[in-house]
């Protein structure tokens, strides 16, 4: 047999200037969160909340495997987090294309930028402002 793997059905939401809601299922493998994770991290800054009270900047990945016991438990409670993840990613992604974002200071242009593209890919949808 092969190697089993939990695959984590994620639902993703987000609007854009008054449009209807999207809403996305998501089915993807740790794996594939950690890569997402790993590319984004190459532009976007670790995650703080700002002055205002707002999240900006990359979240951290829920940790790998760690404990054996309480399978199920452990499973829900990283979906949950990798739900998490995604929600505060979608957030800065729609706050971005409606126009509501600031460069980080020092920065080399919107990060936000690529945020967008890479989790339109990640999604399989397409989010040009």
């Amino acid at each position: 047999g092969g190697k089993k793997y939990t695959v984590y059905a994620v639902q993703v939401t987000w609007a854009v200037g008054g449009e209807e809601a999207t809403v996305r299922q998501v089915m993807k493998r740790y794996s594939q969160f950690e890569q997402l994770h790993k590319t984004l991290s190459r532009h976007v800054p670790e995650g703080r909340t700002n002055a205002c009270g707002r999240y900006v900047g990359l979240p951290a990945l829920p940790a790998k495997r760690l404990v054996f016991s309480m399978e199920s438990l452990f499973l829900e409670q990283r979906q949950q987090a990798l739900g998490a993840l995604l929600h505060c990613i979608m957030e800065q992604v729609t706050d971005y294309l409606q126009g509501h974002y600031t460069l980080p200071t020092g920065g080399e242009g919107a990060w936000q930028g690529v945020l967008v593209s890479n989790m339109a890919t990640f999604l399989g949808v397409n989010m040009e402002p």
